[in-house]
């Protein structure tokens, strides 16, 4: 969810330049407040309520197409930048708290272990994004609905995640 919608701008309708300017821009509006407001946010609720928006976003990004005679700026694919900008607010914020988060979770003696799958599992999904990402459109598939079923099972699966806001850090493992 994080690269995916780097990969498909040229799909919007603006050019990839522009596109990737305005995401890459809504990753600094994402980290300066963050910096700011950080000690204040309960780790478990923040992530499902981004994760929450973003997969709301992808499944109205389903619904919203372009229309044929379309070659440049149209209602459509305005709708169609802002929610993606939007989108990527929300998962850029919620990829910067997940780092924090999972340090919180993870015991000392697990911590380093712990971090290097994500990082193994981060660079695995960064590098077969584009390979989905052109399968999907390749074979005429919007790739929001993979975005919407990854927001789905993401924001389900912190359910199950304890809240580390304001907790003392495990030193061993249960």
């Amino acid at each position: 969810m994080y690269y995916g919608p780097i990969l498909i701008v040229g799909q919007v309708g603006f050019d990839i330049y522009t596109t990737t300017v305005i995401m890459n821009f809504s990753d600094l509006l994402t980290y300066l407040p963050l910096i700011l407001i950080i000690k204040r946010l309960k780790r478990k609720v923040t992530c499902i309520i981004l994760f929450g928006i973003a997969t709301l976003i992808a499944g109205i990004l389903i619904f919203i197409v372009a229309p044929t005679g379309c070659n440049t700026i149209c209602t459509e694919i305005v709708i169609q930048l802002i929610l993606i900008f939007i989108f990527r607010f929300c998962i850029s914020m919620e990829y910067a708290i997940i780092g924090i988060y999972l340090n919180e979770l993870l015991p000392t003696r697990a911590r380093a272990m712990g971090g290097g799958i994500i990082n193994v599992l981060g660079t695995t999904a960064s590098t077969v994004s584009p390979i989905m990402m052109g399968a999907l459109i390749r074979n005429k598939i919007n790739p929001f609905i993979l975005f919407a079923i990854m927001g789905i099972f993401g924001t389900c699966s912190y359910t199950f995640l304890k809240e580390t806001y304001q907790q003392v850090i495990p030193d061993e493992i249960e």
